[in-house]
């Protein structure tokens, strides 16, 4: 979250000594993320992140045993501490809390525009990732949801003017998950959001990657995708430097093209949500207006250029 939930400060850290054992002497919010809401903690000599989730969110909650084994798989990720009853998260009033170490980095101001080592340290990372060999319960479906999660804005005013690309839209993402399912190609463990927020650079140039709510297996240009998911038009030069250094080929153009649309559409349609339902801060109605265009029909009208970045990346 942007805006720090209405949560008592107090009822938090008193949850972190009850469920953790420690005493917090100072704590301040992190804004990042789009529906949770983060905490930086200090107690004694750590520092720690808390994660509310004020919201039900039973996937990401069944997902934090993976991210444990992630982390004793060698990746640099915030895996989540056990409860003083061994429990990975625990349940409040305000809704769910899960607390991790507290990694130190900072995020890339411009992603993904980033010095060539921060970029191929970001592929063998991805490289890495992408090679466990974990069995996972969750699995990407090539599920299509905007069409029938906007239909109920349709004829708003904040659809309006949108109508008639966003139906061409929807359409041409069905064509291309026909083609993406007709590709063959393999399945890996994958984030499905490395975006600049999720990515952490420390002063030694390592890489660590944040926020697992959604980890699954799916095609590896899922993640690899997401490197041209930026302001627009984006620089084709990061992916091309993260591609000199992963290691997994073939990669299909056809994954390349529905996981570009769909996130495009899936944020589009996130923001019509917002906008459309109100009860949020001025910050956050600002925000998801701008978002409209910023990550949903700017990227979509920019598919066709990544396309090409993707295919002159992938010839070279």
């Amino acid at each position: 979250m942007l805006i720090e939930p209405a949560v008592d400060r107090g009822s938090l850290t008193s949850a972190v000594h009850l469920y953790y054992g420690l005493t917090v002497t100072a704590m301040e919010f992190v804004p990042v993320g789009w529906g949770t809401a983060g905490y930086r903690l200090w107690a004694g000599k750590s520092q720690y992140f808390l994660k509310l989730w004020p919201r039900e969110a039973p996937g990401a909650l069944a997902r934090l045993p993976i991210v444990q084994e992630l982390h004793e798989q060698g990746l640099r990720v915030p895996y989540p501490l056990a409860t003083r009853d061994r429990q990975l998260s625990a349940r409040i009033q305000a809704g769910v809390i899960a607390l991790f170490p507290f990694l130190a980095g900072q995020s890339p101001p411009e992603w993904p525009v980033c010095p060539r080592p921060v970029l191929e340290e970001v592929g063998r990372t991805i490289g890495q990732l992408h090679s466990l060999r974990l069995d996972l319960p969750f699995r990407e479906e090539f599920a299509v949801g905007p069409r029938e999660r906007l239909r109920p804005y349709r004829g708003g005013s904040v659809l309006r003017r949108y109508e008639r690309e966003l139906a061409g839209q929807l359409d041409l993402l069905d064509e291309l998950r026909g083609r993406a399912l007709a590709a063959p190609g393999s399945f890996v463990v994958t984030h499905t959001d490395l975006i600049g927020n999720n990515i952490l650079v420390d002063d030694e140039g390592r890489i660590s990657l944040l926020d697992w709510d959604d980890v699954r297996l799916a095609p590896p240009e899922y993640d690899l995708s997401l490197l041209l998911h930026g302001v627009q038009p984006v620089d084709g030069r990061a992916f091309g430097i993260v591609l000199e250094v992963y290691p997994r080929r073939p990669l299909r153009i056809e994954s390349f093209a529905f996981f570009l649309l769909r996130r495009a559409l899936d944020d589009f349609t996130a923001r019509v949500v917002v906008l459309s339902e109100g009860d949020r801060s001025p910050h956050e109605l600002a925000d998801a207006r701008e978002g409209l265009e910023l990550w949903g029909a700017e990227q979509w009208r920019h598919l066709d250029r990544r396309l090409d970045l993707v295919r002159s990346a992938l010839a070279g």
